[in-house]
C-alpha cells in the first residue's frame, strides 16, 4: 500500500467515524406509546376514535392523533407546534398558553392541594378492583375530584394502573411537565407529588363527562409502550410544511426549531 493510499483510507475511516458520532448525537433514549381512543356519546354528538401515538424524550413531547393532527411540545424553545399533515401546514403557540389551559383544567384540585396537610389519599382512591388489560394486571384508581370544564359540564376520571409495563409514574409526570412548560403552581407540584406515589403507570384512562344531562365517555387504552432510541428530528416540523397563523398572540421572530 502506498503512503497516499494509506492516507486516503485513514481519512475515509476518520470521516466515517465522525459521521457516526454526529448521527448518534442526534438520537435520544425515550418512550414510544400507542393508545386507542374510544368515545361513546349521544347520536347527535360528534365522536373521535382511533390511535394516538406519543413520543417522549429529552424533555420533549409529540402526540399524533389519528394521523390528522400532531402536537409537538418544546419546553426548550417555549413553543408548541400544531401540525396538520393533510394540508402540510403548522401553527405556533407559546407553550405558556398550553400551561395556562392546563392549570385552569387542574384548578379543581386547588381546594385539596392548597391544604398544607394534604395527602395523596385526598386526591385519589384505590378502589380494590382489579382486571387484566392487554398483557397487564391492573388496579383501579379513582380521582376524587370532579372537574368543571365549562358551565354545566363536569368530568370524573378513573385510571387503571399497572406495575408490569416496565415504567413507573415518573413518565406520566414528565409528560405532564413537557406539555405544560415550566409551571410555578404549587398546587400542580403537589399533584405531581401525589402521582409519584402511584404503584405503576396508567394503561387505561376513562373519563365520564356530564354535559347538562348528556353523558360522554372517553376511554384511552394502551396498546403498546416501549423504551427506544429515536432521532431528535421527530420533535421538529418536517421539511415542506408551511406556517399558518392562528388567532391570538403571535410568536414573533421564531427561528427554525433546534434539534
Amino acid at each position: 500500500m502506498t503512503k497516499f493510499t494509506g492516507l486516503v483510507l485513514a481519512l475515509t475511516v476518520a470521516l466515517g467515524l465522525l459521521f457516526v458520532s454526529a448521527t448518534w448525537a442526534q438520537e435520544t433514549q425515550g418512550w414510544y406509546m400507542e393508545e386507542y381512543l374510544e368515545t361513546i356519546a349521544p347520536a347527535d354528538m360528534p365522536t373521535r376514535n382511533g390511535i394516538i401515538k406519543t413520543w417522549y424524550g429529552a424533555g420533549k413531547l409529540k402526540k399524533d392523533s389519528f394521523g390528522q393532527e400532531v402536537l409537538i411540545f418544546r419546553p426548550d424553545t417555549k413553543e408548541t407546534f400544531l401540525l396538520h399533515p393533510a394540508s402540510r401546514t403548522y401553527a405556533v403557540l407559546p407553550i405558556e398558553h398550553m400551561r395556562m389551559m392546563a392549570e385552569r383544567s387542574l384548578a379543581a384540585y386547588d381546594s385539596i392541594t392548597s391544604n398544607p396537610t394534604a395527602k395523596p389519599g385526598d386526591i385519589y382512591h384505590i378502589t380494590g378492583r382489579t382486571k387484566k388489560i392487554g398483557a397487564w394486571n391492573c388496579q383501579e384508581i379513582e380521582l376524587k375530584v370532579q372537574t368543571v370544564t365549562a358551565p354545566g359540564v363536569t368530568s370524573r376520571t378513573t385510571w387503571w394502573i399497572t406495575n408490569e409495563a416496565g415504567v413507573g409514574p415518573e413518565l406520566l409526570i414528565n409528560i405532564f411537565r413537557a406539555s405544560m412548560g415550566d409551571t410555578k403552581s404549587p398546587g400542580i407540584h403537589k399533584l405531581f407529588d401525589a402521582i409519584a406515589t402511584l404503584d405503576g403507570f396508567p394503561v387505561r384512562q376513562q373519563t365520564v363527562t356530564d354535559a347538562q344531562g348528556q353523558k360522554v365517555t372517553t376511554t384511552l387504552t394502551m396498546h403498546m409502550i416501549k423504551k427506544q432510541k429515536f432521532d431528535l428530528s421527530v420533535f421538529s416540523v418536517p421539511e415542506g410544511y408551511k406556517r399558518s397563523h392562528m388567532p391570538g398572540p403571535a410568536s414573533p421572530g421564531m427561528k427554525k426549531m433546534p434539534e
